[in-house]
């Protein structure tokens, strides 16, 4: 174990300080890591990845979207209102009843690219 640790630390401390003020602009300037953990937290879901894989090239309304992932209307609902608030669906109402639709830039597809790499 002693070996394990000593692998993973410096032998002193040491601090380069060019380096870590390029590290430190990269996280301020580069990544918004905030948005990145919010994405994936978002696809952290199994339920919200059922509903994105089925509503890829498909426009449904809550009931169709329940039957279709086996899962009670309320819970589907809560699903929704997640991935509505979080801009990754489109909503149309169409009388009483509300369409839901993934955006295009949050295809299945493309989620799938991401997770595979």
């Amino acid at each position: 174990m002693d070996k394990i640790l000593e692998a993973n630390c410096c032998s002193y401390l040491c601090t380069h300080e060019e380096l870590i003020k390029i590290a430190e602009d990269k996280l301020n300037r580069e990544i918004r890591i905030s948005e990145i953990v919010n994405y994936y937290h978002i696809l952290g879901n199994e339920t919200r990845i059922k509903i994105i894989a089925i509503l890829d090239g498909l426009e449904l309304c809550v009931c169709d979207i329940a039957k279709a992932i086996n899962l009670s209307i309320p819970a589907t609902s809560q699903q929704l209102k997640i991935l509505r608030n979080n801009k990754f669906l489109n909503q149309r109402k169409d009388g009483k009843t509300v369409y839901y639709s993934l955006k295009k830039e949050h295809s299945f597809t493309k989620i799938k690219d991401i997770s595979l790499k």
